[in-house]
């Protein structure tokens, strides 16, 4: 055969090989030792021709193995038919994917069709994802079938053109049966030889392939390869644009539904709504997509980077003029004085001329601003903490004395990368700062609890122990003696809030509202009530209505809205109630409210 593959690190191993293939009712049928049967040469060449085509060079056939690889495999190394990406970035045949398991020991979310789980395939990786999040590659399937349908088409041609042809194999091998007839297939193009083997399960996804043409057949042969490789090149370009803006896919991301983005364009997206932009299947992954938490797909980054690096470089450079390149920032006003919390009340009253302007200037337009707390409530000036809260103005009361009363709704955080001065008011140069994605979430309570955790934590049967105890004991006894009972289940540290599940946290929070409300504690009363409503059973929204409520410290105010995961900020609270457990227990019977570490 004119083709040679072996592995590089076993150069000899061509010198023991055979090779052999079989003609079985006239079709050539290769033999599983075909691979073995051939030489090693180092090839030559450039990577790429001098010729562009539409802006893009066209790939050189010393890109064969590259290309070929990109389109195999990780595991089985066959070309993709069938492709999965999975959350790590990476793609695999569906009928490669590992076993899926149950993961019950995860409590938030509590969505059952998380539970069923798979471990990533790839030991750098190691992280666990949901099968949910492991749906087909739409784009990557596309450029498949393209592929081996242009494939297809070329070694048809190739053989009418005298590059795939059969040769007597010289010394027959005693293993294959006498009414098979032996033969050699000889394939001249470096791309259709590559992609045999592949094909063949012959070429492992890290073997190298080095061959030499028959002679006489050099440049015929790479003539054909640069025009397959550009066929190519012109076929899958349709199929690698954004669906969000139109053009060449820059950075791209694959969301958990298979649909391919530009990483800026599906941020842009999310802004609007967080679901696909195709399907409009809600996707829970990290608000901001973080490489690190939501790494680009790696085959289509590959694929792009190999045909169309000009078109690559060109919008780069769109985005880098654009300031897009990296980051999606707004400008926000700044009003410095305290903070609220997503989805929470807050009225405050204005009256330096600084913020009357501002005020003005927010209900012309959006009615939004930020507010973020000073570093020195006694020292405006200081600076401020880079964590705010964005607030809409819901309504507005201009009094006599020339003070203005705001009543304002929580919205969502943001982080202060920068800041100017416009008009006497602060105006902060920032960016979204959301939670991590629910992987991210499932990966810190699997770590933290480990995998034989149950939800027999305090939390988990605190509302059985209350429908059984007598009712009028509970009345008169503080919260934290009725959970003596618990024996070593009550929480008694930061380290015993780490090992309860996300669930313990939230029932442990909750239990600790409603025993405080029986007590009528003077910081929980009606008014607070009506003002921030019920206490809400959501782990997400309970946080935020506990730092509300209770009485706690601008710090720790900072503390909570900078927890960018719901088990934090359920920890936070958590921590919040052992400390006023541990001051009463000194401080017994003090009837004023207390302060969390005032």
């Amino acid at each position: 055969m004119a083709t040679s593959f072996m592995p590089q690190d076993d150069p000899d191993a061509a010198a023991a090989a055979r090779s052999a293939s079989a003609v079985d009712h006239g079709n050539p049928r290769p033999h599983p030792d075909f691979a073995r049967h051939i030489t090693r040469l180092s090839s030559e060449g450039r990577l790429c021709e001098t010729v562009h085509d539409n802006g893009n060079p066209r790939p050189h056939p010393d890109f064969a193995r590259h290309i070929t690889r990109l389109l195999q495999c990780r595991l089985c190394a066959i070309p993709y038919k069938l492709v999965v990406t999975l959350p790590c970035g990476r793609s695999i045949c569906r009928s490669c994917l590992p076993p899926s398991y149950v993961r019950d020991w995860i409590t938030y979310p509590s969505a059952p069709d998380r539970h069923q789980v798979i471990q990533c395939p790839f030991p750098d990786c190691g992280r666990v994802h949901a099968v949910k999040d492991c749906s087909s590659d739409v784009t990557l399937n596309k450029l498949a079938t393209m592929v081996h349908s242009v494939v297809a088409r070329a070694w048809t041609e190739a053989a009418s053109l005298g590059f795939i042809k059969e040769s007597p194999v010289l010394e027959p091998m005693p293993e294959i049966p006498d009414d098979y007839e032996q033969k050699h297939l000889v394939v001249d193009t470096r791309f259709l030889a590559t992609w045999f083997l592949a094909t063949q399960s012959l070429l492992d996804y890290d073997d190298e392939f080095h061959f030499h043409v028959t002679h006489g057949q050099h440049t015929q042969a790479e003539h054909f390869d640069i025009g397959l490789l550009q066929t190519l090149q012109q076929t899958l370009r349709s199929e690698v644009d954004c669906q969000i803006c139109f053009s060449l896919l820059y950075d791209p991301f694959t969301t958990p539904c298979g649909h391919t983005f530009c990483r800026h364009c599906l941020m842009r997206a999310y802004d609007r709504r967080e679901c696909c932009p195709l399907c409009r299947r809600p996707v829970d992954i990290d608000r901001l997509l973080k490489p690190d938490a939501c790494p680009s797909n790696d085959c289509i980054t590959g694929l792009i980077r190999t045909f169309w690096q000009d078109e690559v470089d060109a919008r780069k450079e769109a985005f880098v003029a654009e300031g897009m390149a990296t980051r999606h920032l707004i400008h926000i006003p700044l009003l410095v004085c305290g903070l609220s919390f997503p989805g929470q009340p807050m009225y405050v009253q204005i009256f330096e001329p600084q913020y009357h302007r501002m005020l003005e200037n927010v209900l012309n337009g959006n009615g939004k601003f930020g507010m973020v707390m000073p570093l020195d409530p006694e020292r405006l000036g200081d600076g401020f903490h880079p964590i705010g809260i964005l607030l809409q103005i819901k309504n507005t009361w201009y009094r006599q004395d020339g003070r203005s009363l705001v009543e304002l709704e929580g919205l969502s955080r943001f982080r202060v990368l920068n800041w100017y001065t416009h008009e006497g008011y602060t105006v902060g140069v920032s960016e979204r700062a959301d939670d991590v994605g629910v992987e991210q979430e499932e990966a810190m309570e699997a770590a933290e609890v480990g995998y034989d955790a149950s939800d027999s934590a305090a939390g988990g049967h605190l509302y059985q122990f209350y429908d059984t105890r007598d009712e009028e004991a509970a009345a008169t006894a503080p919260f934290w003696t009725s959970w003596r009972q618990f024996g070593s289940d009550m929480p008694e540290s930061a380290v015993d809030l780490d090992a309860m599940t996300t669930e313990s946290l939230m029932r442990f929070a909750l239990s600790f509202v409603d025993r405080t409300r029986e007590k009528k504690v003077p910081w929980l009363t009606e008014a607070k009530l009506m003002t921030y409503g019920e206490c809400p059973d959501d782990p997400v929204l309970l946080p935020w209505w506990f730092g509300s409520t209770i009485p706690i410290s601008n710090p720790q105010k900072v503390r909570l809205i900078s927890a960018f995961t719901v088990r934090d900020r359920l920890k936070i609270c958590g921590s919040w109630i052992l400390e006023m457990r541990r001051r009463t227990r000194y401080k017994e019977q003090r009837a004023e409210p207390m302060g969390i570490f005032s």
